[in-house]
């Protein structure tokens, strides 16, 4: 097996688009990139933006009156840390699937990766790449802020 990728000139599309209509992204991907479609984002979702997407599990996560944010001073934040780690060491050991765990991509926040999915599960011929993309972990913690607009950084 050859691990070298070579794209050989062939396009690929950034992230985000800037459309409301996730199907339509998609038309457009497979239009223009069908040889390396791409896991599109419309961050006119506000769950779709670079940081809170991947955010959904984490404990103490809101998403209250178009602001999103940690509470790390509700009533059941503790509990909600707890369960975070319990899970995360159930599924590092293999007692608990990753499958149905809260580590999966919410599909609200990921509707475009899902779509990428169901797109790519009709194609007749294999695509040579499919691109994606995650938030890193410095974006996560400097884009992350607490009830009182403070920076979470640990």
């Amino acid at each position: 097996m050859n691990d070298i990728f070579n794209a050989n000139g062939l396009p690929v599309l950034i992230g985000s688009l800037p459309l409301a209509n996730h199907e339509q992204a998609a038309d457009l991907v497979f239009q223009h990139t069908p040889q390396i479609p791409s896991w599109v984002q419309l961050p006119i979702h506000k769950k779709e933006m670079m940081v809170p997407q991947f955010m959904t599990s984490l404990p103490g996560y809101r998403c209250e009156d178009g602001r999103i944010y940690v509470d790390t001073s509700c009533a059941g934040f503790e509990n909600e840390l707890l369960q975070f780690y319990e899970q995360y060491m159930a599924v590092m050991d293999g007692s608990t699937d990753l499958e149905g765990s809260m580590f999966l991509l919410d599909e609200e926040a990921a509707r475009g990766f899902y779509v990428l999915l169901e797109r790519l599960g009709a194609k007749v011929a294999a695509p040579v790449a499919v691109k994606g993309q995650v938030s890193g972990p410095f974006t996560c913690a400097t884009g992350l802020h607490d009830q009182n607009d403070r920076d979470r950084v640990a």
